[in-house]
């Protein structure tokens, strides 16, 4: 799909649970090693979180810092074996993986097709009244004592790739309200400010329609391939969805922060006052997911 961006073939340097640091070592293994053109970076929110209620945090593994792999090892025999129990209990037979780590969504669509409201309600908003109490009572999940680390990172990519006179293009990708909790707050605001002042970026985290609809998420925080497909689309002007994509610039920053926390602030309220929040529905054109299309 993303060769639909400028019909360039793409290397797939998947990470799970990545930061900053790894966007930059693996932005300098491929300038280093390819001639590469462009390198598309996508970001998700989660990145260089600290999760204060388990005490954990995403690290750079010891084999890209070239520290000690045994130290390493170590200190995760010290983690709380408390959260591993959690997510082999949460999985399901969904969860299954390729090879190289990367998900094999196969799995997921078969169980979405079968009953698209039964595991919408299993696997995504199985916890969407406590996700949204967290926001109303602004408990905090996680810090981001990283933000600035993060931040020179990501000058550090932009840098080497205006060295290298090689394309950047940012993205922060499409994110349910079922993880919300985790970091829409004043803080990553600010961050976003930041990051518009380091380089431009497409921003698809809003709380647009297709965000708000759960059908299009394949847990409570992953989107399914024909949302990512769409960013494509949006990107290059071939399709559209009112409030879905935004291109964010030092210009044009602060009002679109000001208009996301004008609609986070209303979401809080209807909460408050009904119980509940919109949610798009299975037939609703904001679902890109139906079976058979």
């Amino acid at each position: 799909m993303l060769k639909k961006l400028d019909g360039y073939n793409y290397y797939n340097t998947f990470i799970t649970c990545g930061n900053y640091e790894e966007y930059y070592i693996f932005a300098k293994y491929i300038i280093d090693n390819t001639d590469a053109k462009k390198i598309v970076l996508n970001l998700s929110g989660f990145e260089g979180l600290f999760d204060v209620r388990t005490g954990l945090k995403q690290e750079t593994p010891a084999i890209l810092t070239d520290e000690s792999e045994i130290g390493e090892f170590i200190s995760f025999l010290f983690k709380n074996p408390s959260t591993s129990i959690n997510e082999i209990i949460k999985s399901t037979a969904t969860d299954r993986q390729f090879d190289d780590g990367s998900r094999n969504l196969a799995r997921y669509y078969e169980k979405y097709n079968e009953d698209p409201d039964k595991y919408v309600k299993e696997k995504v908003i199985y916890d969407l009244n406590k996700d949204m109490d967290l926001l109303i009572e602004k408990i905090p999940t996680r810090n981001f004592s990283s933000i600035p680390n993060d931040l020179k990172y990501l000058r550090q990519i932009v840098n080497l790739c205006n060295e290298h006179d090689i394309e950047l293009l940012v993205i922060n990708s499409p994110t349910p309200l079922t993880s919300r909790q985790d970091y829409e707050c004043e803080v990553y605001w600010n961050f976003l400010a930041q990051v518009a002042q380091i380089t431009d970026f497409w921003d698809f985290t809003s709380l647009n329609d297709i965000n708000l609809n759960p059908y299009n998420f394949y847990d409570d925080a992953h989107a399914f391939y024909e949302v990512n497909d769409f960013v494509i689309d949006t990107i290059i002007g071939t399709k559209s969805y009112e409030g879905f994509g935004r291109y964010i610039t030092k210009d044009n920053v602060y009002e679109y922060l000001q208009e996301r926390k004008q609609e986070f602030s209303e979401l809080l309220d209807e909460y408050k006052n009904t119980g509940t929040v919109r949610l798009g529905g299975y037939k609703d054109s904001s679902n890109l997911v139906k079976k058979g299309e």
